[in-house]
């Protein structure tokens, strides 16, 4: 029920793509398909991981930032050529194309911060939740990954699905929990279960 319900969520919330770290990503593949999940991590116990998601975001910041450098150099070719000032070499170079004609630059979001979701999936117990100092970076400051040099950032949205709330060994550590803004619970008559998730959760949403 979880998979289905976050990825109903993901539909309806239009992110341009994911990136999911899950050992069971092949059992779920169906559903998975409803969603463009461009980038899997299956190895859980992989203390990389999380570093390779900051790597991926960070490139994308990169090539929004490239983008934009280009347009304006672009930009200032064609109001040189239109005012028929002296066309600078380098920039005739960069975008006159093979077709013989100038060639606009190209970004695969159209200039626009892609929407990044990231679903950790069936990772209870795993290497990611029970060392999760790099995990609770990135649940720190995930709105900050991909720092763009005129402000902002890409940032990533972080969506974990667990089978249980809180775990002896590799469960979902108390600095994530604690900053939760949405959740999904299923039905339990597990009542000290639903106060830890109150408590938790309190900043956010009250215990009714």
């Amino acid at each position: 029920g979880k998979s289905v319900a976050v990825i109903n969520l993901i539909e309806k919330m239009g992110f341009d793509y994911c990136i999911a770290v899950s050992p069971t990503m092949n059992s779920n593949k169906e559903i998975m398909q409803r969603i463009n999940i461009e980038y899997v991590f299956d190895d859980v116990d992989d203390p990389n991981v999380i570093d390779e998601i900051k790597k991926i975001v960070e490139k994308e910041a990169e090539d929004l930032e490239r983008y934009k450098e280009e347009l304006k150099r672009y930009n200032k070719l064609m109001k040189d050529l239109k005012e028929g000032k002296y066309l600078d070499d380098d920039l005739l170079l960069q975008f006159f194309s093979d077709e013989n004609h100038f060639q606009k630059p190209t970004h695969r979001w159209n200039g626009e911060k892609p929407k990044i979701a990231v679903l950790f999936d069936d990772c209870l117990g795993s290497g990611i939740y029970s060392r999760p100092r790099k995990l609770n970076g990135l649940s720190t400051y995930s709105r900050h990954i991909g720092q763009l040099k005129e402000g902002g950032a890409i940032g990533v949205s972080l969506f974990f699905m667990i089978q249980s709330f809180k775990c002896q060994v590799g469960g979902l550590n108390k600095v994530i929990r604690n900053q939760c803004t949405s959740m999904i619970i299923f039905k339990t008559k597990d009542k000290k279960e639903l106060q830890d998730i109150a408590e938790s959760c309190s900043g956010e949403i009250d215990e009714e």
